[in-house]
């Protein structure tokens, strides 16, 4: 019988935890993946205990070794993560969860071995191993559920979606519950009927001490029903319209998502608050920063924030910058913010203006995402026009490039929302549906946006 192999015993004589994982992370031959495999979780192990002289975080260290065992699995095979998740402690689950999530990403964007090869490898196993993720919801370690989370949704199946949502409404935590809801924003052809009972969050007051994952759920859920419901579904106007009046001021993108599942499915009287040309008073030219961060799974990029930067550029002008910062390193520069990948400069005319909370991300297919950058003629709250810059970011190739500027709708008040609309089963073409007062259609073909014909 051959002993260990000596490149595994070398990898783990380098200095930090960070530089052992990715030197095993090289040795991607057949022979030895359960062995690397099992090394990368000795490593997330230590992460988890290591003082800060080792790390900056334990956390991030731990996912990156997991996220490592993941290339090797998408590479070779994913029986030893299975293993790892079937019969392991916590920690051994919560790593297994990880890098079993990660390969099916690799898998779907062909960073593996490429192609077609990545395509029928997927195929062959995304089935099992969403058995074996789904399967983990029901944990009582919060962090193995939040892992189980996140694999469930990678596997883009459908099929899962009862077991998430019965683990969503299951869990105490609002912050677990977003990581189900989450999850289920990315699995395809979702049925309406199934994701209903997802009412119940709009349904139930505030807590007392309330966090934003406490608001931000129930944004989620207006997102993700308002996708899904017709005019005909009477019985989520009075939810939405409840959870919008709850939220309030505390945060303007969750409050908006509501309120336009309200009116949808009650009318544009079902609004809780009052037109944009009325005005709310807030100061919109302060004399410092503004910005918003939203939580994001990138593909390869991993776990991320799209960030928008708003600086006072006069009295009564901003100026506006895109960050996609990654959560797992601090900027060697300010350790105050993570560091950024990619940045771009949104540029806007004179007498405009970017809410910068109201700036989301979609994914569209091989590795890209729209970033939608609604743009309005005065402030958010009062403005005579609005319309929206879109534009795509590559993460493999970390760029960001504008690519389309919707036609403006011209009114006080008036209503654009850009919506992705998927045909079940297929990749592409990806219709990009500008709704509300100004319609147009796009389509993604793979490679860029184009209008549609």
């Amino acid at each position: 019988m051959a002993g260990p192999d000596p490149r595994i015993a070398a990898c783990r004589q380098e200095a930090k935890l960070r530089q052992q994982s990715f030197c095993l992370a090289k040795l991607t031959d057949e022979a030895t993946a359960a062995a690397v495999i099992d090394a990368q979780l000795e490593v997330a192990r230590e992460a988890l205990t290591a003082g800060p002289a080792k790390t900056i975080s334990a956390r991030e260290d731990f996912e990156y070794a997991a996220e490592n065992a993941g290339i090797v699995a998408a590479k070779i095979s994913v029986a030893r993560l299975t293993a790892h998740v079937t019969k392991g402690d916590a920690t051994a689950q919560r790593f297994g969860l990880r890098g079993l999530g990660h390969a099916l990403s690799l898998l779907r964007m062909g960073y593996a071995n490429g192609g077609d090869r990545d395509r029928q490898k997927r195929k062959e196993i995304v089935g099992p191993v969403g058995a074996t993720c789904r399967e983990r919801l029901a944990a009582q370690d919060e962090l193995v559920v939040t892992e189980a989370f996140r694999c469930v949704g990678e596997t883009r199946d459908a099929r899962h979606a009862a077991a998430v949502v019965k683990a969503t409404l299951r869990v105490q935590k609002a912050k677990l519950a977003r990581a189900g809801v989450l999850a289920l924003k990315d699995l395809e052809g979702l049925e309406l009927a199934e994701v209903r009972p997802l009412v119940r969050i709009l349904e139930t007051p505030l807590p007392a001490s309330v966090s934003s994952d406490d608001v931000w759920v129930r944004g989620d859920v207006c997102r993700l029903l308002s996708g899904l419901v017709g005019d005909g579904d009477r019985w989520a106007q009075l939810p939405a319209r409840t959870a919008a009046e709850r939220i309030g001021r505390s945060n303007s993108q969750a409050r908006e998502a509501c309120e336009r599942l309200a009116a949808k499915t009650g009318g544009g009287a079902a609004a809780s608050t009052p037109a944009p040309a009325t005005g709310s008073g807030r100061n919109w030219f302060p004399s410092g920063r503004l910005e918003s961060c939203r939580p994001e799974r990138l593909g390869i990029l991993g776990d991320a924030e799209v960030c928008v930067f708003s600086e006072p550029a006069g009295e009564q002008a901003r100026t506006y910058r895109l960050a996609i910062e990654d959560v797992t390193r601090l900027d060697p520069k300010d350790n105050t913010r993570h560091l950024a990948i990619v940045t771009a400069v949104l540029k806007v005319e004179a007498g405009q203006y970017i809410h910068v909370e109201s700036v989301a991300a979609y994914e569209l297919s091989d590795g890209r995402w729209l970033i939608v950058v609604p743009i309005v003629a005065g402030t958010p709250d009062r403005y005579t026009a609005k319309h929206a810059q879109l534009y795509v970011l590559d993460t493999a190739g970390k760029r960001v490039t504008l690519a389309h500027t919707t036609a403006p709708c011209r009114a006080a008040g008036c209503s654009q929302d850009v919506q992705l609309s998927r045909k079940k089963g297929v990749d592409t073409p990806i219709d990009v549906l500008v709704e509300g007062d100004a319609r147009q259609k796009l389509t993604w073909d793979g490679t860029a946006l184009r209008p549609a014909r």
